[in-house]
């Protein structure tokens, strides 16, 4: 009766034990297909943001580890280059409300991947005059997002600033005036 109930016992904890839901994926990669990238991502803001794309990018097939950082607006991420790519990676941080930044070479756009070399990479503050809130920076935003080789726009009525970080061997700071200016805008003499 004693081994019975001993066995029944057992059996319930190994029940138990087994039904953990917070077991560890185990993947098994060769070393030659591990690739580790950083990625910097724009709109983290707390801890609850890294657990987000960490659960997040984590699901996709072929990710060996994910760390992302609030402190330093950035995931690394080590996978297999076999089962997952940059653009796949790049596509689930976009779907999570976040922006790949181009600081780390990679950004993400309209459903494919874009590489950027950073030493052609330029970033320039503009001082616009005429911006009065929400509705003119996307103007002035969406304007200039449309041209190639811009990677990153900010505007703000704030501060009558745009701030733009664009690729100099495929567009021109003088393309970039233009289109401030066709928006409606005046630029700011100095």
């Amino acid at each position: 009766m004693f081994t019975k109930l001993l066995f029944i016992i057992l059996s319930i904890g190994l029940i138990f034990i087994g039904c953990d839901s917070t077991e560890k994926k185990q993947v098994i990669v060769k070393q030659s297909d591990i690739v580790l990238k950083t990625i910097g991502i724009e709109g983290m803001t707390c801890v609850g943001c890294e657990v987000t794309l960490e659960d997040s990018i984590s699901k996709i097939e072929g990710v060996v580890k994910v760390k992302a950082s609030v402190a330093s607006d950035s995931a690394t991420v080590s996978y297999d280059k076999t089962k997952t790519n940059l653009a796949e990676i790049t596509k689930t941080i976009k779907s999570e409300g976040y922006t790949p930044r181009t600081k780390t070479s990679v950004i993400y756009e309209d459903d494919k991947l874009v590489v950027v070399d950073p030493k052609y990479v330029v970033e320039q503050t503009i001082t616009v005059d005429g911006m009065r809130g929400v509705r003119c920076e996307a103007k002035v935003e969406e304007a200039l997002e449309r041209l190639d080789g811009v990677v990153f726009v900010e505007a703000s009525a704030t501060s009558h600033t745009t701030v733009i970080e664009y690729d100099k061997s495929q567009t021109t700071q003088t393309k970039i005036l233009q289109t401030i200016e066709q928006t409606g805008y005046t630029l700011k003499k100095l």
